[in-house]
């Protein structure tokens, strides 16, 4: 360290050497920001105008895409209709006009299409709807060449010799594989347009090149809807067809006179006290050519006189701000000038005491070295321990949480309720299906009494005597209200003795197993089998009876064996159908595919013919059959579909009274055909029309009730469902019952 006394330093003024520069880069900066903030306005007001284009652009086409889908779906069902076909395959104009001005004027009224067309293969004229008069001229248009050329539907803007704009739809008009000629509808667009010169705070102006009109043309054209045709002379290349202003077409004209036409740049129009900023919007017809221009003018007054006003009372701020800020910065300078001063000569002066203070912080600092090279060593072992001892504590930690949550999981995954206590018959776990059981959160109930979550005395009582008595793998049944208060459940609850290490109890575990379902089924079988027995035991009485009398007494007369037999083989029959259903129902339950023969049958025999069999077993009810498309193929197998059908008529007319109507109708949709078959029967309610599909299921289980066995809806689901169909049921309690089945079309 050097041993030489600190000096006073000299010192120059620094006051004007900080104000003049910062005067002058406080004027540079207003003047950048005036400059930058009007560059950003321009470029923003372009870009409004930009997506403002845009906008137009995107909502002309997509009005002319709608009304072109509008149209072609109309010449679509016109190109359907077997008439046209027959007229223009005669070439007779005048049945042909006859025929398609009934169309064309509903058109007019509702779709304001007002071009109707029919061509010849060559691309003439056959006939104007809109016109008869004309016909049998050429028709060069783009929209008939494409269609023509492609064979496929074509439409777009075209622009007639009297500067108006239609839009025209154009489709191949085919009978199988013969080419009648094309079909064309076609629409004025200035109506389209209007609804664009309404825009707020925006000047539309509608321009057409000239090189595509005849003036004497235009000039007809004009005279004719009652406009000036003095415009043809306002511009060397267009004219001005419709303006939103019209007081700012004079301004407008001289701007076009001096624009280059391109679509990129930009144009300025002032008005009076107003500014506008405008852009060229080409209008392509449907070859592409650029027939004309939308001309898009904003009105940019309010965003400019808002920027200037700004501009000039932010300036006015930014002067008074830097003067003041100049002024107060002068004082400042001058007094802290003074200041400086005298603080030269303290810094002397501490100055000197530092040098002296610091050759002895330089001693001191050599034995802090030393100290510190020390304590830093203990500081790293230290630190090497705990990092030991944290990482060890960490892996313990780790490892208890993967254990706590295995356990989470084994016990969350059990489906069946799972209560645990301790022996004071407090809860200490219960699991989620517990929880959904006794309608109770273990979070609520956690270290309450067994009691307070589980309050049917009789079952919580039996619970109770097998913790006090250690039952362990003890097992009963009890049956609980469930949680809508209207139907019970049945449960099996197992005991399990919950031990510590010692082998002491500590609780108990009871696993609460749901057994609804199982005696459910016990149930439905035992009802089946009963029902079973009385459905078999009835025919095979009356066969035993009427067979053992035919041969005991042989003498009978021929009618009265007839009238027998009859009887034995109706019954016979009966229980044939009763085996069926007992074989379809061992398929389904097996999960065996029911093995169909499919052919292509109409809907007329599959749904009609069935009914006849019907009427005879059952002249007292009436029976009404309406088909909606008789001659609708479907690819099934008849066989089946004729049981689906009696089975459902039998059905109805089971549980219909006496002279009722039981109504057969079908619908044909785009690609499934829709069978109904409704009675006026006693109806069902909402719980029985829920389970009436399931197998063994019967409504009335009363001894009173209808016959059979349950299962015949249980067999006509898996026979449509089978043919890729979907069965439903509509009833109500009292007014009858409707069953819908649909089966695809074959295509």
């Amino acid at each position: 360290m050097s041993d030489s006394l600190p000096a006073l330093p000299t010192r120059q003024r620094i006051k004007w050497k900080i104000l003049l520069p910062m005067g002058l880069g406080l004027l540079i900066f207003l003047a950048l920001y005036i400059a930058s903030t009007f560059w950003y306005l321009d470029r923003e007001i372009k870009r409004d105008l930009k997506q403002k284009l845009a906008d137009i652009n995107f909502s002309f086409d997509s009005l002319l895409d709608q009304r072109a889908q509008v149209m072609l779906v109309q010449l679509e069902q016109l190109a359907e209709s077997a008439e046209l076909q027959q007229l223009m395959l005669q070439q007779d104009r005048k049945q042909l006009l006859k025929a398609s001005q009934a169309t064309f004027r509903r058109l007019l009224v509702h779709l304001h299409i007002s071009h109707f067309y029919f061509h010849s293969p060559d691309k003439k004229v056959f006939l104007r709807v809109h016109n008869p008069e004309r016909h049998s001229d050429l028709i060069t248009r783009y929209s008939l060449r494409q269609a023509a050329e492609t064979q496929k539907p074509a439409y777009g803007i075209e622009l007639g010799p009297l500067g108006t704009f239609t839009l025209r739809t154009v489709i191949p008009w085919y009978q199988e594989d013969r080419l009648l000629g094309y079909l064309e509808l076609g629409e004025e667009i200035e109506l389209l347009i209007n609804n664009f010169f309404q825009l707020k705070d925006t000047v539309l102006v509608h321009t057409i090149s000239k090189k595509y009109l005849d003036r004497e043309k235009w000039t007809v054209g004009m005279q004719m809807l009652d406009k000036d045709p003095s415009g043809w002379d306002l511009l060397e290349d267009r004219i001005v067809v419709q303006s939103s202003q019209p007081e700012l077409l004079p301004e407008i004209v001289t701007a076009l006179r001096h624009h280059n036409g391109s679509t990129n740049d930009t144009f300025k129009i002032d008005y009076g006290n107003k500014n506008y900023q405008g852009q060229l919007q080409p209008l392509l017809d449907s070859a592409g050519h650029r027939v004309g221009d939308f001309i898009v003018l904003r009105d940019v007054t309010t965003t400019l006189d808002e920027y200037w006003g700004t501009v000039f009372v932010f300036s006015g701020l930014c002067l008074l701000s830097a003067c003041s800020f100049l002024f107060f910065t002068s004082a400042l300078l001058g007094r802290t000038e003074n200041e400086l001063k005298d603080t030269d000569q303290q810094l002397v002066d501490e100055m000197l005491k530092v040098h002296l203070s610091n050759q002895q912080l330089e001693t001191e600092i050599e034995e802090r070295k030393t100290a510190e090279a020390k304590l830093n060593q203990i500081h790293d072992e230290l630190e090497e321990r705990v990092n030991e001892r944290t990482e060890q504590l960490w892996l313990a930690l780790e490892q208890t949480q993967q254990v706590r949550k295995q356990l989470s999981d084994i016990v969350s995954s059990v489906p069946d309720g799972l209560i645990v206590v301790n022996t004071d018959k407090q809860l200490l776990l219960v699991n989620l299906r517990a929880e959904e059981l006794f309608q109770c959160r273990f979070d609520e109930c956690a270290d309450q009494p067994l009691r307070s979550i589980i309050r049917d005395p009789s079952i919580v009582n039996k619970m109770e005597e097998a913790l006090q008595q250690q039952l362990n793998d003890f097992r009963f049944e009890v049956v609980q209200i469930a949680s809508d208060l209207q139907t019970s459940i049945s449960l099996q609850i197992r005991t399990s003795t919950l031990t510590d290490n010692n082998g002491k109890s500590i609780g108990m575990i009871y696993l609460i197993h749901d057994i609804s379902q199982e005696r459910e089924i016990e149930r439905m079988k035992s009802e089946f089998i009963t029902t079973a027995v009385h459905e078999l035991s009835t025919p095979l009485t009356a066969i035993l009876g009427f067979s053992e009398f035919l041969l005991e007494n042989p003498k009978l007369s021929e009618k009265e064996k007839k009238e027998f037999l009859s009887i034995i083989n109706e019954k016979a029959d009966f229980l044939s159908g009763l085996v069926g259903e007992l074989l379809d129902i061992s398929r389904i339950e097996s999960g065996k595919p029911l093995p169909l023969q499919k052919y292509s049958y109409t809907a007329k025999n599959l749904f009609e013919k069935p009914i006849q069999h019907l009427h005879q077993l059952s002249a007292d009810h009436k029976f009404i059959i309406n088909l909606e498309a008789p001659d609708t193929e479907l690819m099934v197998d008849k066989e089946k579909i004729w049981q689906v059908m009696e089975n459902l008529c039998s059905n109805a007319v089971k549980y219909s009274p006496v002279g009722g109507e039981v109504r057969i109708s079908g619908q044909a949709a785009e690609n499934h055909y829709r069978v109904t078959v409704s009675d006026q029967g006693v109806g069902l309610t909402k719980d029985q029309t829920a389970k009436v599909f399931e197998k063994f299921y019967r409504c009335n289980q009363s001894d009173t009730s209808i016959g059979g066995t349950g299962l015949g809806l249980t067999i006509v689901k898996y026979i449509i469902e089978s043919h890729d169909g979907q069965i439903w049921i509509d009833s109500e309690l009292g007014k009858g019952t409707e069953v819908h089945f649909v089966l695809p079309i074959h295509s």
